[in-house]
Protein backbone atom coordinates (compact mmCIF):
# COMPACT_ATOMS: atom_id res chain seq x y z
CA UNK A 1 0.00 0.00 0.00
CA UNK A 2 0.67 3.51 -0.74
CA UNK A 3 0.15 6.83 0.22
CA UNK A 4 1.84 9.72 -2.20
CA UNK A 5 1.04 13.27 -1.39
CA UNK A 6 1.82 16.92 -2.36
CA UNK A 7 1.03 17.97 1.17
CA UNK A 8 2.63 18.02 4.52
CA UNK A 9 1.54 15.32 6.80
CA UNK A 10 1.38 16.03 10.75
CA UNK A 11 0.56 13.37 13.44
CA UNK A 12 -0.15 15.22 16.88
CA UNK A 13 -1.54 18.48 15.45
CA UNK A 14 -4.57 19.08 17.65
CA UNK A 15 -4.72 16.15 19.78
CA UNK A 16 -2.12 13.25 20.24
CA UNK A 17 -1.83 11.06 17.20
CA UNK A 18 0.15 8.54 16.12
CA UNK A 19 1.49 6.68 12.38
CA UNK A 20 2.54 3.25 11.67
CA UNK A 21 4.02 1.95 8.45
CA UNK A 22 3.97 -1.62 8.72
CA UNK A 23 4.19 -4.65 6.28
CA UNK A 24 5.46 -2.95 2.55
CA UNK A 25 3.83 0.09 3.12
CA UNK A 26 4.94 3.13 1.53
CA UNK A 27 4.34 6.69 2.59
CA UNK A 28 6.06 9.54 0.42
CA UNK A 29 5.66 13.00 0.75
CA UNK A 30 6.88 14.58 -2.15
CA UNK A 31 8.27 18.43 -1.33
CA UNK A 32 6.52 17.94 2.07
CA UNK A 33 7.24 18.06 5.66
CA UNK A 34 6.26 14.90 8.04
CA UNK A 35 5.99 16.32 11.65
CA UNK A 36 5.19 14.26 14.68
CA UNK A 37 3.65 16.47 17.40
CA UNK A 38 3.16 19.37 15.44
CA UNK A 39 1.29 21.61 17.94
CA UNK A 40 2.55 22.12 22.11
CA UNK A 41 0.97 19.31 24.62
CA UNK A 42 0.64 16.95 21.73
CA UNK A 43 2.12 14.10 21.32
CA UNK A 44 3.05 12.61 17.45
CA UNK A 45 4.26 8.95 17.53
CA UNK A 46 5.80 7.24 14.47
CA UNK A 47 6.77 4.10 14.07
CA UNK A 48 7.96 2.62 10.58
CA UNK A 49 8.63 -1.24 10.70
CA UNK A 50 9.37 -4.43 8.22
CA UNK A 51 11.43 -5.17 5.32
CA UNK A 52 10.50 -2.62 2.43
CA UNK A 53 8.27 -0.71 4.90
CA UNK A 54 9.01 3.61 4.37
CA UNK A 55 8.53 6.87 4.71
CA UNK A 56 9.89 9.85 2.97
CA UNK A 57 9.71 13.45 3.08
CA UNK A 58 11.28 16.63 1.54
CA UNK A 59 11.30 17.34 5.21
CA UNK A 60 10.85 16.05 9.23
CA UNK A 61 10.28 17.42 12.21
CA UNK A 62 10.03 15.24 15.53
CA UNK A 63 8.86 17.22 18.17
CA UNK A 64 8.08 20.50 16.15
CA UNK A 65 5.95 21.93 19.01
CA UNK A 66 4.88 18.79 20.98
CA UNK A 67 6.24 15.64 21.53
CA UNK A 68 7.41 13.25 19.04
CA UNK A 69 8.66 10.15 19.16
CA UNK A 70 10.26 8.35 16.23
CA UNK A 71 10.92 4.55 15.81
CA UNK A 72 12.35 2.84 12.71
CA UNK A 73 12.97 -1.53 13.36
CA UNK A 74 12.74 -4.33 11.69
CA UNK A 75 14.35 -3.46 8.31
CA UNK A 76 12.35 0.03 8.11
CA UNK A 77 13.75 3.24 5.94
CA UNK A 78 13.22 6.86 6.61
CA UNK A 79 14.14 9.02 4.75
CA UNK A 80 14.41 12.95 4.39
CA UNK A 81 15.54 15.22 1.37
CA UNK A 82 16.68 17.79 3.36
CA UNK A 83 16.90 17.99 7.28
CA UNK A 84 15.67 16.48 10.42
CA UNK A 85 15.13 18.68 13.38
CA UNK A 86 14.27 16.72 16.23
CA UNK A 87 13.06 18.30 19.36
CA UNK A 88 12.10 21.71 17.91
CA UNK A 89 10.84 24.79 19.99
CA UNK A 90 11.27 22.90 23.18
CA UNK A 91 9.46 19.48 22.95
CA UNK A 92 10.86 16.68 24.57
CA UNK A 93 11.58 13.97 21.46
CA UNK A 94 13.43 10.93 20.77
CA UNK A 95 14.43 8.83 17.43
CA UNK A 96 15.29 4.87 17.71
CA UNK A 97 17.08 3.17 14.87
CA UNK A 98 17.08 -0.70 15.76
CA UNK A 99 17.82 -3.77 13.53
CA UNK A 100 20.08 -4.63 10.93
CA UNK A 101 18.70 -2.90 7.78
CA UNK A 102 16.71 -0.35 9.66
CA UNK A 103 17.64 3.27 8.33
CA UNK A 104 17.85 6.66 8.12
CA UNK A 105 19.10 9.35 6.19
CA UNK A 106 18.80 12.69 5.35
CA UNK A 107 20.01 15.08 2.43
CA UNK A 108 21.40 17.77 4.50
CA UNK A 109 21.91 18.35 8.30
CA UNK A 110 20.45 16.39 11.58
CA UNK A 111 20.01 18.67 14.87
CA UNK A 112 19.15 17.34 18.07
CA UNK A 113 17.96 19.03 20.62
CA UNK A 114 17.08 22.20 18.49
CA UNK A 115 15.61 24.19 20.56
CA UNK A 116 14.08 21.40 23.25
CA UNK A 117 15.42 18.06 25.01
CA UNK A 118 16.39 15.49 22.04
CA UNK A 119 17.52 11.77 22.08
CA UNK A 120 18.74 9.96 19.07
CA UNK A 121 19.34 6.34 19.74
CA UNK A 122 21.17 3.86 17.18
CA UNK A 123 21.00 0.25 18.48
CA UNK A 124 21.17 -3.49 17.37
CA UNK A 125 22.82 -2.81 13.54
CA UNK A 126 20.74 -0.19 12.92
CA UNK A 127 22.27 2.70 10.69
CA UNK A 128 21.89 6.80 9.89
CA UNK A 129 23.49 8.35 7.10
CA UNK A 130 23.76 12.29 7.66
CA UNK A 131 24.37 14.29 4.16
CA UNK A 132 25.00 17.18 5.77
CA UNK A 133 26.42 17.98 9.34
CA UNK A 134 25.60 16.47 13.48
CA UNK A 135 24.52 19.03 15.59
CA UNK A 136 23.81 18.00 19.07
CA UNK A 137 22.65 20.16 21.71
CA UNK A 138 21.99 23.03 18.96
CA UNK A 139 20.04 24.75 21.27
CA UNK A 140 19.21 23.55 24.50
CA UNK A 141 19.82 19.19 24.63
CA UNK A 142 20.56 16.75 22.60
CA UNK A 143 22.27 13.08 22.92
CA UNK A 144 23.02 10.56 20.47
CA UNK A 145 24.25 6.96 21.60
CA UNK A 146 25.52 4.47 19.31
CA UNK A 147 25.09 0.67 20.82
CA UNK A 148 25.28 -2.72 19.60
CA UNK A 149 27.64 -4.49 16.70
CA UNK A 150 27.11 -3.10 13.26
CA UNK A 151 25.21 0.05 14.76
CA UNK A 152 26.06 3.08 12.74
CA UNK A 153 26.02 6.68 11.94
CA UNK A 154 27.39 8.60 8.94
CA UNK A 155 28.00 12.25 9.25
CA UNK A 156 29.18 13.96 5.53
CA UNK A 157 30.06 16.96 7.66
CA UNK A 158 31.21 18.16 10.71
CA UNK A 159 29.73 16.92 14.53
CA UNK A 160 29.49 19.54 16.64
CA UNK A 161 28.59 18.25 20.15
CA UNK A 162 26.75 21.40 22.49
CA UNK A 163 26.55 24.34 20.35
CA UNK A 164 24.62 26.44 22.38
CA UNK A 165 23.43 23.86 24.61
CA UNK A 166 24.35 20.81 26.01
CA UNK A 167 24.93 17.66 24.23
CA UNK A 168 26.21 13.73 24.26
CA UNK A 169 27.92 11.46 21.99
CA UNK A 170 28.32 7.71 23.18
CA UNK A 171 29.59 4.98 21.11
CA UNK A 172 29.59 1.34 23.12
CA UNK A 173 28.96 -2.01 22.46
CA UNK A 174 30.26 -2.83 19.09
Amino acid sequence: SILNDNSNLFIGAGGNGSITVANGGNVILNASVFALGQQSNNTGTGLVTGTNSSLSAYGMNVGLSGGGNLAVANGGRVSSETSLLLAYEGANSSVLVTDPQSSLSTVSDIRVGDFGNGTLTIANGGNVTDGGALYLGYQINGTVTVTGANSSINVVNETDVGIYGNGSFTISNG
